[in-house]
């Protein structure tokens, strides 16, 4: 129970700070993108304290946040998931119920097929303009992490606490910044 417990905590933590990581990076050194989000940023009646629901509704700051996660994501390991009854065909492979297959982030966030051809570059516009379709199929092959706790009832996936941290750890910070002369 411990080692799940301390395995969840820690793994959240560099999870988040990798993220942050990346999102400020990308931000930080395009302009265009950092003019972007500012003037986004104080053009919206925010609370000081940020809150989710105002988060989500700064469509641009979202773009750049899904942008940051899909161009670095923080987990770097393969997740492996069951083939359901029935069976599937990957790519023409023919796989039986059960059979263990994995995915890793870092190639799936590149595929420009899903992504665009300029997938290999950070362009938050890509989550605001176009189909909807397409988006949506992006919304889809994103690399989401979830942790599974083994406690009462059994394994409950969760979405990680990491998310929220983050989005307001992130626009706070930004928001502050942007509100307070230099």
């Amino acid at each position: 129970m411990f080692a799940i417990t301390h395995g969840a905590i820690f793994a959240g933590s560099d999870s988040t700070a990798s993220t942050m990581q990346s999102f400020f990076w990308h931000v930080l050194s395009n302009k265009r993108v950092y003019d972007r989000l500012v003037k986004e940023i104080t053009s919206a009646d925010l609370s000081e304290m940020v809150s989710y629901s105002e988060a989500q509704n700064l469509q641009y700051f979202q773009a750049c946040l899904k942008e940051a996660m899909r161009i670095s994501p923080a987990v770097g390991l393969n997740i492996t998931r069951k083939v359901p009854p029935g069976g599937a065909e990957i790519d023409g492979v023919k796989l039986p119920a059960g059979t263990a297959v994995a995915v890793n982030g870092w190639v799936l966030h590149r595929d420009k097929g899903v992504f665009g051809e300029d997938a290999e570059i950070y362009r938050p516009e890509r989550w605001l303009a176009g189909d909807k379709e397409k988006i949506k199929m992006m919304d889809r092959c994103m690399f989401q992490v979830y942790i599974t706790f083994f406690f009462s009832f059994g394994p409950k996936p969760i979405r990680p606490v990491a998310n929220d941290f983050s989005v307001w750890g992130r626009l706070s910070c930004l928001h502050w910044s942007t509100s307070r002369p230099a």
